[in-house]
């Protein structure tokens, strides 16, 4: 498989981003750190947000979240952690259009025991799911998969940021490890010993990525505007049902407006 479309995760360590030379040398998305465990903002977050805004969705854009699972551990931190980095994006806005998924970058180990890990993700990603309304990514690597969810295939349904940090045409060794049979990124080149890839101008050493699908698997992922019409989120489909029964409304006009939905698209 030959990769052709390439981006960056960035976070305060990078400092002042230009992401408008980035992408005229060749890159075409940028994640950027939001939050970190409880109660921990990015210091670049707002401005390196509100520059990828800036570019008018010509440049895919994503935030993650740093998990710190090691902290405390299990189902409630892994809420609080998820609510903080929603709170993030709802704070600064375009996180649809023009976005990709949340991420969960998950790669702490935690000392707290499968279960505890388990019940820790399940958490983030249930959080995300009902706050934001969208699919989180989760970002991790093989060893640390296995080591930390003993390879669970639990959340083989949302999509797989890949750390496998090699200069190969493939990360095959990784992929037969874990339990997703594709992946949406592939994080091959890092900082220190890792960097592979050569500085990003505008940015400088980062983290750079490819991206594992199509020019048209791309616009979808990152919701970009291609002039075609864009069917409705399931996970709105779903909010909508979840209306009569969580607040006893009318079910029927709850069923009507998602009909109104999917005939949109039809």
């Amino acid at each position: 498989m030959e990769f052709t479309i390439s981006g960056i995760d960035v976070s305060q360590w990078q400092g002042d981003c230009d992401f408008q030379a980035a992408y005229d040398s060749g890159q075409r998305f940028a994640y950027v750190k939001a939050t970190e465990g409880r109660e921990y903002l990015d210091p670049r977050f707002i401005e390196n947000w509100t520059k990828l805004m800036e570019l008018d969705g010509k440049m895919g854009r994503g935030a993650y979240m740093f998990a710190r699972p090691d902290s405390i551990g299990g189902a409630a931190d892994g809420a609080a952690e998820a609510e903080d980095f929603c709170e993030a994006l709802k704070a600064v806005g375009g996180y649809d259009r023009g976005a990709g998924p949340p991420a969960i970058d998950y790669e702490k180990y935690s000392g707290k025991g499968v279960p505890a890990n388990l019940q820790y993700i399940d958490a983030c990603v249930k959080t995300i799911q009902d706050s934001l309304g969208r699919d989180p990514i989760i970002y991790t690597g093989d060893t640390i998969w296995d080591y930390q969810t003993a390879n669970s295939d639990l959340w083989v349904q949302l999509a797989l940021w890949l750390v496998d940090y090699r200069e190969a045409a493939y990360p095959t060794a990784a992929m037969e490890s874990l339990p997703w049979d594709t992946f949406a990124f592939w994080q091959w080149s890092g900082g220190g010993d890792f960097a592979y890839a050569e500085p990003v101008p505008g940015i400088g050493q980062c983290d750079t990525n490819w991206w594992g699908g199509d020019k048209l698997a791309f616009e979808a992922f990152f919701r970009m505007d291609t002039g075609l019409p864009r069917p409705p989120d399931p996970r709105r489909l779903v909010q909508i049902l979840r209306r009569a029964e969580s607040y006893q409304v009318d079910a029927l006009c709850c069923i009507q407006a998602a009909r109104k939905m999917l005939e949109s698209v039809v």
